[in-house]
């Protein structure tokens, strides 16, 4: 009489990556940890800023509002002055150095 059960054997495929951490909840909105802003654009819409995630692999473009750039987009601003960026918020990278 035959088994239905067979012998485990590990797969040659690669494993799926772990998933990345859920958001923060914050009086019901979803934040996400950013690690950086790497760049900024200008498009149709106004500029985009390039956004890498903490626990993600993948970056992606994202426009900000000048709350969520904090120090990051002013960092990036100060570093490379002649990035895009929207043009209210000159003052507000001049006054904060």
């Amino acid at each position: 009489m035959s088994s239905i059960f067979r012998e485990f054997v590990e797969s040659d495929l690669p494993r799926l990556p772990e998933p990345p951490p859920p958001p923060m909840e914050i009086d019901f909105e979803l934040y996400y940890t950013v690690d950086g802003i790497v760049n900024s654009r200008r498009t149709r819409k106004g500029v985009e800023y390039l956004i890498a995630w903490s626990a993600y692999d993948e970056m992606t473009w994202e426009p900000l509002t000048p709350d969520s750039l904090s120090c990051f987009g002013s960092r990036l601003h100060r570093q490379y002055p002649r990035k895009p960026r929207p043009v209210d918020l000159d003052s507000y990278f001049q006054t904060s150095a």
